[in-house]
């Protein structure tokens, strides 16, 4: 996304932004393992799309407005900047968000979760933006 000119905005809400950029590191370098010559490798390729992406540590019961009004100033700062305002959000996990109901937050996981979805579907309508909304998985071993 990122590297076509349109703005991807990746909220983490589990993991920090320094493993984040690690892994697109190692990604970018196809290495394992990150080196000096790896590392350099992903940093130029970085470089070409740098602009367009944002990488944010979000926190567990934080607000869809708080999201909301970060992407309001990322849109209106690209419009300024005559960037294409085109913006894919990715919200992971976003089950770990909260509806400001605490009655809902804490007692009734399924009432949350169809909050949750109807919230981020109104919010990508009223944004023309694209959200994805990645869930939180148990894995093992075996998956």
């Amino acid at each position: 996304v990122a590297s076509s000119g349109a703005c991807a905005v990746y909220y983490s809400i589990e993991i920090g932004v320094s493993k984040l950029t690690e892994r697109s590191f190692k990604r970018l370098s196809e290495s394992s393992k990150l080196t000096d010559d790896s590392i350099d490798e992903a940093s130029e390729k970085y470089t070409q799309f740098a602009e367009n992406i944002f990488l944010i540590k979000g926190r567990s019961s934080m607000l869809l407005s708080e999201i909301r009004t970060k992407i309001l100033n990322i849109l209106r700062q690209r419009k300024t900047q005559g960037k294409s305002e085109d913006l894919v959000l990715i919200i992971d996990p976003y089950q770990r968000l909260g509806t400001g109901n605490d009655k809902l937050d804490h007692n009734n996981e399924t009432g949350k979760l169809n909050v949750l979805l109807a919230d981020i579907k109104q919010m990508a309508e009223d944004l023309n933006i694209h959200i994805l909304a990645l869930s939180d998985t148990t894995k093992n071993h075996k998956d």
